[in-house]
């Protein structure tokens, strides 16, 4: 007899799970069964080595057993974070009635949708990450981005031209990226969520916003560009898919007030995570986070990659962290009334999407009660914008609805009893009394049936499956009176039951159900009660998460002795005795040299920086970076004294390393990142530039440097603030030949056979490379080095210089002296030097190369 396959026989409950599965065949479901959430077919496959579960099979003797595996109930949020980590989408399937009392299959009901971008449970999330959803639609003309953050309800709208666009998707790094079906640009490092292309249809996509924010037709306040429309109308729809909180009217991104830092950038400056292992140690904002609140803390993300590039703007900020420094004390007792400050954004966003729980009720409570203190300490300084402190709102009638009704340790669940306190509602109390003193009455009732019966052992207990009974031993059977019935024997005992033992636990049952669905009803009103009160609370959240940020940025500028910077407009870049951020705060740096830099439209708009390995090139131009970062944030730098001009963007390419998921060399990256400098940089932006070059040959390495160089030089080229390091000595010739190019070296010395490197910046070139030396403390063999040594000087004796050194000794050169060369002498004689550009001496030695070979 030929066995079944699992589908030809579907039992009504898992007809029922075929039927969501169905309507959400992108997700993983969690279907409630009793005290587990299971999870089947495909989805059980997939999802079991993620959440480290046993897989088997339902109905093992069919041809084809299903998959399964499941999960216990009361630790679901467990399996949910792991699932969010592994970046998978999952819908929670519930019973919304008891089973019990069901009358055919148990009704079951979609109550929760997790995806990556639209998560706001505190568990699954990290508290300082943000958590941004995106819709990305580009056409010919032009590309639009729309970009949510539901903990803050917050909307955003960005159209430009695509490669802007792109920079902008990559600066937000959305945890969800929503694209039409087939979309081909690469954005293989998002979470992809696919969408038809009836989610972006344009008059679809424009009739969803109208409906959404309760607009007529033609939009006011949003772009009219197609794309614009497409996007935020693909988003919208997609998010009331999921169910998630109501969004804010979008606020359109003007790109002209900020400072444009690009994706390469941000990840060779290490910003927000490391290049090492992706972490926040040794990074940015790791080094000035001082924020008390989880919401301060990711909007100090934002800032970081998003800063100012006004003057205004900047100025504005300083001032308020001024204000804040004028009153330390102030400050201080400030930043103690947000200490262990609940997540009050995501709490909001977790009653607007209807999944808040009475915990949350109790932490937005906590959140009232500090806020109070928090905002009468702000009023006390003197120039914190009013904006601020007197429009935060104190929610005194809801904190007070707060504190009489929720209990001092709510349960997680609201299915589980004990959300209110004693006292709040009457009929509650009583069904209360009832089944939480029916311990006493049972005790009561055994008493009564001890003394009735004569049988001193009689016990009254509980099972599940029987609910009370009465438990005698055998020895006493023949006193047993004749009204109890029996229900089980066993071994040593008989188990009865009375009337008055079923109207008691019928009484004590239907209490405590009753007493659970009348919290049910109360927590429901409550929920109605504070999302009355949510566009108050949101703005609350908005306007204490920018007091925690700037004082908090204040607060750093005060403990490590930090020193505002002065903007201006001019295109300067002074800085005296800067100090690297992270570094200077790392013990394995210290004592750490401060550097000081000084850049301009004039004599000093390229520096030429030379040096050896490990010198300290590569952490001089962070060092740089990062200052001029921090200070269009608006907070102080680690400094004796600066000057800075505002940068519209900045790029920073230290470090290629191989990107070989993409197929990329390290000379790829190194040449696509210098395109993208070339192509975007403009006269006010500041470029920072690590060893351009060494990832191909000597020609070709130098060449390009050379060219790049040349390019962004104010004599004929872009004319930006631009620091160059890199290892090809021969570049320091720019300085002879252009106008506003400038040498600077590490400084080293040498003592006793001894190399010393000093971590200092020095005026002129370097004379050295010192690569043995490095080799050395690398733990190179000591034979390897020594014959490294005896090779060295034989090629330095060999080698001509290829250029007019400006001091000597200088680095050797590209080819080496051979008798072969003999003939060629008189020909190499009658090169005129002092005329001859470095790029056709080297096309004259490719010559001579040539002849030779």
């Amino acid at each position: 007899m030929e066995r079944k396959n699992y589908k030809d026989n579907l039992t009504p409950a898992m007809r029922q799970w075929k039927k969501f599965k169905d309507e959400h065949p992108d997700k993983i479901v969690f279907f409630r069964m009793g005290d587990f959430y299971e999870v089947f077919g495909e989805d059980a496959l997939t999802a079991a080595p993620i959440l480290e579960v046993v897989l088997t099979t339902r109905d093992r003797d069919v041809k084809d057993p299903l998959p399964m595996c499941g999960v216990p109930y009361h630790a679901i949020e467990i399996y949910l974070q792991k699932l969010i980590k592994a970046g998978l989408k999952g819908v929670i399937v519930e019973q919304v009635e008891d089973p019990k009392k069901a009358k055919g299959i148990v009704k079951r009901e979609v109550t929760r949708i997790l995806t990556p971008g639209t998560v706001l449970e505190e568990n699954l999330v990290e508290k300082e990450e943000r958590v941004l959803i995106a819709a990305f639609f580009s056409s010919q003309k032009e590309a639009s981005l729309a970009a949510a953050d539901l903990s803050k309800g917050e909307l955003k709208l960005a159209t430009g031209d695509k490669a802007q666009i792109c920079d902008l998707l990559f600066s937000i790094s959305p945890k969800e990226l929503l694209l039409v079906e087939g979309q081909n640009e690469d954005f293989s490092k998002f979470y992809i969520t696919p969408l038809s292309e009836i989610f972006f249809d344009l008059k679809k996509a424009s009739e969803k916003i109208a409906e959404y924010y309760s607009l007529p037709y033609s939009l006011p306040g949003i772009p009219a560009s197609e794309s614009s429309r497409r996007a935020l109308g693909a988003l919208i729809s997609y998010l009331e898919q999921q169910k998630a909180p109501p969004l804010d009217f979008p606020i359109v991104e003007d790109f002209s007030g900020k400072l444009l830092i690009d994706e390469a950038t941000r990840r060779n400056l290490e910003l927000l995570l490391n290049l090492e292992d992706g972490t926040r140690e040794g990074t940015l904002i790791k080094s000035i986070d001082c924020c008390q609140t989880p919401m301060g803390k990711r909007l100090l993300s934002e800032v970081v990659l998003s800063p100012f590039s006004k003057r205004e703007d900047i100025v504005k900020i300083q001032e308020e962290i001024k204000n804040w420094l004028s009153d330390t004390q102030n400050l201080k007792l400030f930043r103690k009334a947000l200490t262990n400050f609940p997540d009050w954004a995501r709490i909001n966003a977790r009653f607007g999407a209807k999944i808040a729980t009475p915990k949350d009720a109790y932490a937005l409570r906590e959140v009232l009660n500090k806020l109070n203190e928090a905002k009468k300490i702000a009023l006390q300084i003197e120039g914190i914008p009013k904006d601020k402190t007197e429009k935060l709102p104190l929610f005194d009638n809801l904190l007070q609805i707060l504190e009489e009704t929720i209990s001092e340790n709510p349960p997680l669940s609201t299915k589980e009893g004990g959300i209110f306190k004693l006292g709040f509602n009457q009929k509650l109390d009583e069904l209360r009394e009832l089944y939480q003193n029916a311990h006493r009455a049972i005790l009561k009732l055994e008493a009564n049936e001890r003394e009735r019966s004569g049988i001193p052992s009689l016990k009254i207990k509980y099972n599940k499956v029987f609910g009370y009974f009465i438990e005698i031993t055998k020895a006493n059977l023949e006193k047993v009176p004749e009204d109890y019935e029996r229900k089980q024997t066993l071994v040593n005992a008989e188990r009865f039951v009375t009337k008055e033992i079923r109207e008691l636990e019928t009484k004590i049952l239907s209490a405590k159900e009753e007493s659970f669905a009348l919290e049910e009803e109360l927590w429901l009103n409550l929920v109605d009660r504070i999302r009355e009160n949510l566009k108050d609370l949101r703005e609350g959240a908005r306007i204490l998460s920018e007091l925690d940020l700037y004082s908090s940025l204040a607060f750093t500028t005060y403990e490590r002795g930090y020193t505002i910077p002065e903007i201006v407009e001019e295109e300067i870049l002074e800085i005296e005795e800067g100090r690297h951020p992270v570094l200077e705060r790392d013990p394995r740096h210290q004592p750490f040299v401060p550097n000081s830099v000084k850049l301009n439209g004039e004599e000093r708009q390229l520096i030429i920086l030379t040096g050896p390995n490990m010198g300290g090139k590569s952490t001089y131009l962070r060092q740089v970076a990062l200052l001029t970062i921090m200070s269009h944030i608006g907070m102080g730098i680690p400094a004796k004294k600066a000057k800075i001009g505002v940068v519209d963007k900045i790029f920073c390419r230290v470090g290629a390393s191989d990107n070989l998921r993409r197929g990329l060399s390290t000379f790829m990256v190194e040449m696509t990142e210098a395109s993208a400098i070339l192509r975007n940089a403009t006269k006010k932006s500041l470029v920072l530039l690590d060893e351009i070059g060494r990832g191909t040959s000597t020609y070709d390495g130098l060449s390009l440097a050379w060219a790049i160089g040349e390019a962004l030089a104010k004599d004929g080229g872009i004319g930006c603030r631009t620091l160059f390091a890199t290892h090809y000595h021969e570049l320091t010739e720019l300085a002879r030949n252009l106008d506003g190019v400038h040498n600077l070296t590490m400084g080293v010395r040498e003592h006793s056979g001894k190399v010393y490197f000093l971590r200092s910046v020095e005026e002129g070139s370097a004379d050295k490379s010192y690569g043995i030396h490095v080799a050395e403390l690398a733990g190179i063999p000591k034979s390897v080095v020594e014959r490294a040594k005896k090779i060295l000087e034989e090629l330095e004796k060999k080698k001509p210089q290829t250029f007019e050194p400006k001091r000597k000794p200088q680095q050797p050169t590209l080819f080496e002296k051979d008798e072969k060369l003999s003939e060629l002498l008189s020909k190499i004689k009658e090169i005129d030097l002092e005329n001859t550009t470095p790029i056709k001496a080297l096309s004259i030695l490719e010559e001579i190369k040539k002849l030779v070979e």
